[in-house]
């Protein structure tokens, strides 16, 4: 049985979010290095580590067979082909994700990193202007609230 709940943003649900996807994603960190040296992992990986990083690639691709426009999926197979060294998968689920998710800097922060790698330094470039822009606005949004 899959369970989901909806977030809450803006004071208004919005999203749903697949509860046991989620959970398997944040055990699975656990036992794999921290994002931030997801450039260098690939030449890291021990075999365990690089098991747990596709068992849970397969469980994102699984997702994505059935909803190929989950959020969630989409996010987490680009950041998981990122950490396994697949840059070029990666850039291609990050773009789809930044059609849906036009104003996450991080997003546009992690495609810069992947294109940086596949030595597209226009297209990193580019991509970490978007997420700078992104972030001020979002920075403008805070200091209004406050």
């Amino acid at each position: 049985m899959w369970l989901s709940t909806v977030i809450k943003e803006n004071g208004t649900f919005q999203r749903e979010v697949d509860l046991p996807l989620l959970l398997s994603v944040c055990v699975d960190e656990l036992s794999v290095n921290p994002p931030e040296e997801a450039a260098v992992i690939d030449k890291k990986l021990s075999r365990e580590q690089k098991a747990i990083l596709e068992t849970r690639l397969a469980r994102f691709e699984a997702t994505l067979s059935t909803s190929p426009k989950d959020e969630t999926a989409l996010e987490g197979a680009a950041v998981t082909l990122t950490e396994l060294g697949d840059y070029a998968r990666a850039t291609s689920l990050l773009q789809e994700l930044a059609k849906v998710k036009t104003s996450d800097p991080e997003v546009f922060r992690l495609l810069g990193e992947v294109k940086y790698e596949l030595k597209d330094y226009d297209g990193s470039a580019a991509a970490y202007k978007l997420s700078a822009a992104r972030n001020s606005a979002r920075i403008v949004t805070l200091r209004e609230l406050c």
